[in-house]
């Protein structure tokens, strides 16, 4: 059997293989495989794009497996190095001009900024940083000018955790610093609870609020006297302004007509408005008395005890509360005119005359008519119609009862029985075909004089010729067809699943292993033969299980062949003690 390779690709020769030559591959994977994972060092070239590696079956040198990767070339921006998926050591020597991430195709990865090595490892989906940590830094030599760091060393480390600075002097510290002349900008915040020397003229921004003893504004003074102060103050002639809110419970000597603005509101005791129409008394809510008044167009009004005529009414809804007849000999009329939903006995739209006969509204959106005071039809809310019946139809056209379509009519040629149900076609010649449904219990059948076509929608079957089918499909007669997929039953015969027709003898040796089960999932039966050329040996066939065939052990050379049909669906598998077996399959 074929070697097998380790992810390292490493090979790894099966036992008994390789003989005389297993020595060389293991030099190989010694000396060039395992050598390159240890201590290798390889070269990667960037040209302005990511890179990938890969590793291929194979224990000859490849890139992939070194331990170093130094990277070189021209990099064009920062980039990625893509390395196999594997659990592996790498140490990076990044020596491009841009920064670069080590990582598989997926996963993270550790970016490596130009000019630095790092060492990491790759656990087969990500890839960090094997660096070891410390806690501190020994060196006796270490000065700022032989480190080299990344970035600005951290607070928690010793440093400043920036790069830049300002002003000169000794290092400033959180608590209790002392500053000389430092220009603190504008701070977020400050305490100045031991701050002397602020000048109120330069030192102060802002507005003193009135809570720290200040006016809180900065526009000039009004009038003469004392400071205002917001409890019981006496003010003098003061002129007020427009307050924005004010209580004038004890205010006396205010005029009608200079001393309001806006209008006075019905809640306190005005009208609300400040117009007026017609002349007399003020009109109230509760039962006024109007003389001519003009009323326009009213959104809505109650005619009860209206008199005279409605000559002038063009617009609007007229409710007739007594039960007689709104009617009009000339003219037209527009709008709606709404109506009781009324009954198949009673229509709310009917003839003169004839009150049980007309249009009502049993549901919403629903249109129904009726006759004698029988629903006659109905449009349903779907926008089915409905004759004869109310429910249980399922189409756009629902008729309960017979249906009958002429040229004549004397003679019919489409008659639907809703009593038999059945539909009969009857041809100009005399032949009659019906489609009925009490022919099955729960299916269709269809009649051409006594030839049957059943669809039975229990069972699932069909019957030609039958009205009884005893499987899926039943024929009585003869079927022709030019293909067929599936099985067949009773006396049909066919070519395309017969053993041997459109199959070849093929060498399957390579592709089979003794003591393997197979399944023949061609669809149709296959033919097998197995041979064991050797001195001495044995042989077994078994399908589906059982024992087919076997040989015994017989000493000097010998030929063994057993063969076996394989039935669609059916398992085999073949038991060899020789080193050689000879498999083919017709199929």
């Amino acid at each position: 059997m074929a070697s097998t390779f380790s992810p390292l690709k490493i090979e790894l020769i099966t036992t008994g293989d390789q003989s005389g030559t297993w020595g060389t591959t293991t030099n190989t994977n010694l000396g060039t495989a395992l050598e390159e994972a240890i201590v290798g060092s390889a070269n990667v070239t960037f040209a302005s794009a990511d890179v990938t590696l890969t590793l291929s079956n194979t224990n000859s040198s490849q890139t992939a497996r070194n331990l170093r990767l130094r990277l070189t070339g021209t990099s064009g921006g920062a980039r990625d190095l893509i390395v196999p998926a594997i659990e592996k050591q790498y140490i990076v020597q990044n020596d491009c001009l841009d920064t670069i991430t080590i990582k598989n195709s997926t996963g993270t990865g550790v970016a490596i900024p130009a000019g630095f090595s790092a060492m990491v490892y790759n656990d087969g989906t990500n890839i960090a940083s094997a660096s070891m940590y410390s806690t501190s830094v020994l060196a006796t030599t270490l000065s700022a000018t032989n480190a080299a760091f990344v970035n600005a060393l951290p607070v928690t480390s010793g440093g400043t955790g920036v790069t830049t600075a300002t002003g000169t002097g000794a290092v400033v510290r959180a608590s209790s610093p002392t500053l000389t002349t430092p220009a603190l900008g504008t701070p977020s915040a400050a305490v100045l609870t031991n701050a002397t020397g602020l000048p109120l003229t330069t030192g102060v921004t802002g507005t003193l609020p009135t809570a720290n003893g200040g006016t809180g504004s900065t526009s000039a003074a009004t009038g003469t006297g004392g400071v205002v102060l917001a409890n019981t103050p006496t003010l003098v002639s003061p002129i007020l302004g427009t307050p924005t809110s004010g209580t004038l419970t004890n205010c006396t000597g205010l005029p009608a007509t200079t001393g309001i603005t806006g209008t006075l509101p019905v809640l306190n005791g005005g009208t609300g408005v400040t117009t007026s129409t017609g002349s007399g008394a003020n009109v109230l809510s509760t039962s006024p008395a109007l003389v001519t008044p003009a009323l326009g167009t009213p959104t809505a009004l109650v005619g009860t005890n209206i008199t005279g005529t409605a000559a002038s009414l063009t617009a609007g809804t007229a409710t007739n509360q007594s039960g007689g007849t709104v009617s009009a000999t000339t003219g037209a009329f527009s709008g709606v005119a709404s109506f009781a939903a009324g009954s198949a006995a009673a229509p709310a739209i009917t003839r003169t005359g004839d009150t049980n006969t007309g249009m009502f509204f049993p549901a919403a959106d629903t249109i129904a008519f009726s006759e004698g005071g029988t629903e006659a039809m109905r449009i349903s809310s779907l926008g089915d119609v409905h004759i004869g019946g109310t429910s249980g139809g399922i189409g756009r056209l629902n008729v309960y009862g017979s249906v009958e379509i002429n040229d004549l009519v004397s003679d019919p040629r489409l008659i639907i029985s809703g009593n038999t149900g059945q539909l009969t076609i009857t041809q100009t010649d005399g032949d009659v075909t019906t489609l009925d449904s009490t022919g099955t219990s729960t299916g269709i059948a269809i009649l051409y004089g006594s030839t049957f076509c059943v669809f039975d929608n229990a069972s699932g079957r069909v019957g030609i010729g039958t009205a009884t089918p005893s499987s899926t499909l039943q024929v009585v007669g003869t079927v022709t067809a030019t293909t067929f997929s599936g099985s067949l039953s009773g006396n049909a015969t066919t070519a395309s699943n017969a053993l041997g027709y459109n199959q070849t003898w093929q060498d399957v040796s390579a592709s089979r292993a003794a003591g393997t089960t197979y399944t023949n999932s061609t669809g149709r039966p296959i033919f097998i033969s197995v041979r064991l050329a050797r001195d001495d040996g044995t042989l077994t066939l078994t399908v589906d299980g059982l024992l087919i065939g076997a040989t015994g052990t017989t000493a000097g050379p010998q030929n063994y062949t057993l063969t076996a049909i394989i039935p669609a669906g059916s398992t085999y598998s073949v038991t060899i003690s020789g080193p050689t077996l000879y498999w083919y399959e017709l199929r």
